[in-house]
């Protein structure tokens, strides 16, 4: 007997697209929590003193705790009906990261639709209190070597040398793991959209499907059963990878 989705494929890849957003959402709202909003009064004693307080900005402080509450509900609902082992308390990346990876058994809860509706609906305030202009770029998998832990692996602005793994909390060498991921990613063969994915970690900038479309109609890409190495890829955008 088949079994009934309360959410269609399309809802299914939408609420996937927003836990996935989320990923790198948490960390930038911890730094607004900690680090943007001076709160309280500007002196400890009234004036007496330089020391100010540390930071914190209440209003991304609720957001943050209706965020982990929402996720969190969601997860004991799932497992709930679907009789899935429950994982556990979660900080709200790994939640995020746990109702990504059992999106079908949440899309099969009869209350699917308003899991979509609140999950999407904290998101928005999420990135109302959060820079989204320029989203952290993806730098490579996390170097965690905890095997309990799932990370989705690591993003962080421009212009950093070391970031914290929302997941796992592992401090990462941003120069470092950049060379890892490119050596990795430069040992295989893709086909063209693993091909242009590759590119964009790689140089750090769009990559037009056209562009590779051009190089193999006009045979300056070769093909190798129809996939495509990374490093004469490169060598045609005629670029290097600097770190």
């Amino acid at each position: 007997m088949s079994e009934t989705f309360y959410l269609d494929p399309h809802t299914r890849q939408l609420l996937t697209g927003t836990l996935r957003d989320l990923t790198w959402m948490i960390p930038e709202l911890d730094n607004v929590i900690t680090r943007q909003t001076q709160y309280g009064d500007q002196y400890r004693d009234g004036g007496r003193t330089t020391d100010t307080m540390v930071p914190f900005d209440p209003v991304a402080s609720d957001i943050a705790y209706d965020l982990h509450g929402t996720l969190t509900a969601w997860i004991d609902e799932t497992t709930t009906q679907r009789q899935l082992p429950h994982p556990g308390h979660q900080r709200s990346q790994q939640a995020t990261i746990w109702l990504a990876l059992h999106i079908n058994d949440l899309a099969l809860c009869d209350t699917a639709e308003q899991a979509f509706d609140e999950i999407r609906d904290v998101t928005h305030r999420v990135a109302q209190v959060i820079d989204t202009k320029e989203p952290p770029e993806f730098i490579g998998p996390c170097q965690s070597t905890n095997p309990d832990t799932t990370c989705p692996g690591v993003y962080c602005r421009r212009g950093r040398n070391t970031t914290t793994c929302g997941t796992c909390g592992t401090t990462i060498d941003i120069h470092t793991l950049r060379e890892t991921t490119a050596a990795v990613l430069a040992d295989r063969l893709y086909d063209k959209r693993e091909l242009r994915t590759a590119l964009t970690v790689i140089t750090r900038q769009p990559i037009a499907r056209s562009t590779i479309d051009t190089w193999i109609s006009r045979g300056r890409l070769e093909s190798h059963s129809g996939r495509y190495r990374l490093d004469e890829a490169l060598e045609l955008l005629g670029t290097r990878h600097t770190a």
